[in-house]
């Protein structure tokens, strides 16, 4: 059963009249995911962005399709720097890429290994 699934019985059972603690215990479930509110997403421009480049180089690997995103942010990023004094909005972007390429060399490390 998925925590959101066992958040939606809990709160149910909750509404039935039975307490927090009690509803908790017959779901075998912590507090922390019943009290757990997700954060939107700030990457959902930079993710629709890979998926375009996947989609235009279908021959081209993750780890070239990162260096490619990579020159094209870091462009945007020179470009947004000249014209500004603020950090572009991309910020969260460039984080959330630099977690990509981590990744991606991760699993290749680990896929050879």
């Amino acid at each position: 059963m998925t925590a959101p699934a066992r958040r939606e019985l809990v709160r149910h059972l909750i509404a039935g009249g039975m307490s927090e603690r009690q509803s908790l215990r017959v779901v075998n479930m912590s507090a922390s995911p019943l009290r757990y509110r997700p954060r939107a997403d700030r990457n959902v421009e930079l993710r629709e962005h890979i998926v375009r480049l996947a989609q235009q180089r279908a021959t081209t690997g993750a780890r070239n399709l990162a260096a490619a995103l990579t020159a094209m942010m870091e462009g945007a990023y020179q470009l947004a720097s000249a014209t500004c004094d603020v950090m572009p909005a991309g910020y969260a972007a460039e984080e959330a890429l630099r977690w990509v390429r981590l990744s991606i060399l991760a699993t290749d490390g680990a896929s050879r290994g």
